[in-house]
């Protein structure tokens, strides 16, 4: 009977190191490394981003102005989603009783029509 270690010296004279992995992965024996490389470069981006960034914030000479232009561009843009949102929500109000007024008309009666019991 041959020991382990025989029979692996004897299949790696046999096969290559291709041909083992392959059978070795095939009988659940062999997983590859995983690949991180992209994962590793998004990290070291991010880093190099958020370094120019602060240094670009911080700057001793022209800081200070760009920290009020950011400021003034973020209370902008909340001021703008605030104004939008309210026309939204105006706008869905007035659409759900205009619903409302038309259902009153179906089943009071009436055509269909908003108003109906209007002069003009």
């Amino acid at each position: 009977m041959m020991d382990r270690e025989t029979i692996k010296s004897m299949a790696s004279r046999m096969m290559d190191r291709d041909s083992m992995r392959n059978l070795a992965s095939r009988a659940g024996l062999y997983q590859p490394p995983p690949n991180t490389f992209g994962r590793e470069m998004a990290i070291l981006t991010a880093g190099f981003g958020m370094g120019a960034l602060l240094m670009y914030m911080l700057d001793p000479a022209q800081g200070r102005r760009r920290r009020a232009l950011a400021r003034d561009q973020v209370s902008h843009f909340v001021t703008e989603a605030e104004k939008k949102m309210e026309a939204k929500a105006r706008h869905w109000s007035n659409r759900a009783r205009g619903v409302v007024a038309e259902t009153k008309s179906a089943v009071a009666g009436g055509d269909g029509g908003v108003g109906d019991n209007q002069p003009f």
